[in-house]
């Protein structure tokens, strides 16, 4: 490796490491999506670098695609997720190890890829797999054949941008060439090998189901000191209790608040009626409210962490907002009665005498 090709690759890794540094979130209300994140439907492309561990088998060039040499190559990848775990990857790769002496040429290879770890932001570990061809025109003639192995991890900073880190191990079949020279055209054995690349580019990524926001809950307070223990006193015989009636029980309340589409966001028409319930829960510190959430649909694991979310982020607002006592409300996710509750949620103010 010469020391300029050995700058330009560290200065890469030196600027993307710096900016995955510094983009992570610093506010409690963010496009965080914890695992698994929803990367199904996903299109994405984009340009890497990376160098050829080839080594050098003899002691001149090789006429057939130059695999005796270490260089310096860039390329581009483009892919689509078809779960949120699983995509297929097209791969192209130039090479120009030497202008003077040997002819650049393409590598092009297809496969597949699996996402261990979707998340947004985040590492997200794979593994890859695939085969393609190595030749020196790019859809015409003569190539040989080669198989890959890769794994690595991408830091998604956000639904559009993410830096991937790979490590791939690729093993080139022997072939047999045509060699063109100024007395003619003869063929040259050219003799398996393996070849260690690794690489580091970034990724553009579109389509597919846009983030829910999620709000991060803050830490409960500690609980008060302890009363300091009153003096004993003398003991007295207390007066009989009056006999006070019992007032009649106050029936609970029922309050809905609708969602947008797949949002899981509290709206300003929600905030208005969350408003009015915040306020019976302050004028009745004994009352208690349950918040049940429910989904766009009555299907799919998506579907029920959105109903979740719903739920949760009524009770954030109470809580926030009004400063309401989290422990006196409860949230519920419904997935089995939701006919004439979908994208909304439902809070239950149950009244308790003193």
């Amino acid at each position: 490796m010469t020391k300029r090709n050995s700058g330009i690759l560290l200065a890469v890794f030196g600027l993307l490491l710096t900016a995955a540094a510094s983009a992570q979130p610093t506010s409690e209300v963010s496009d965080r999506v914890h695992p698994p994140a929803s990367l199904a439907g996903e299109t994405y492309v984009g340009p890497h670098i990376g160098y050829s561990f080839i080594g050098k088998y003899e002691d001149i060039y090789c006429p057939c695609n130059a695999d005796q040499n270490d260089f310096l190559f860039g390329g581009v990848r483009v892919g689509h997720f078809f779960t949120d775990h699983l995509a297929g990857e097209i791969t192209g790769q130039y090479f120009r190890p030497d202008r003077d002496k040997i002819h650049d040429y393409w590598e092009l290879e297809a496969g597949a890829m699996w996402d261990f770890t979707p998340s947004i932001p985040g590492w997200n570990t794979y593994l890859a797999a695939g085969a393609g061809v190595a030749r020196e025109r790019v859809f015409t003639g003569k190539g040989n054949g080669l198989a890959y192995l890769a794994g690595g991890s991408e830091y998604r900073f956000s639904k559009l941008v993410g830096m991937r880190l790979e490590l791939k191990g690729q093993y080139n079949f022997s072939a047999r060439l045509p060699v063109r020279t100024a007395f003619g055209t003869f063929t040259a054995d050219r003799p398996s090998h393996f070849d260690v690349q690794p690489t580091i580019g970034v990724l553009f990524h579109f389509g597919g189901k846009p983030a829910p926001t999620i709000v991060e809950q803050p830490p409960a307070p500690p609980p008060p000191p302890p009363a300091p223990p009153a003096a004993p006193t003398r003991p007295e015989t207390p007066p009989a209790p009056p006999v006070v009636t019992p007032p009649a029980p106050t029936p609970p309340t029922t309050d809905v608040v609708q969602f947008d589409q797949g949002k899981s966001r509290v709206n300003n028409i929600a905030k208005a009626k969350l408003d009015d319930v915040a306020r019976r829960l302050r004028d009745n510190p004994r009352a208690t409210a349950e918040v049940t959430g429910y989904p766009d649909s009555a299907r799919g694991a998506r579907q029920e962490t959105l109903a979740r979310q719903r739920a949760e982020n009524v009770k954030q607002y109470l809580v926030d907002r009004h400063g309401i006592d989290g422990s006196r409300i409860t949230t519920r996710a419904e997935m089995t009665d939701v006919a004439d509750h979908q994208g909304q949620a439902v809070i239950v103010v149950t009244f308790r005498n003193p």
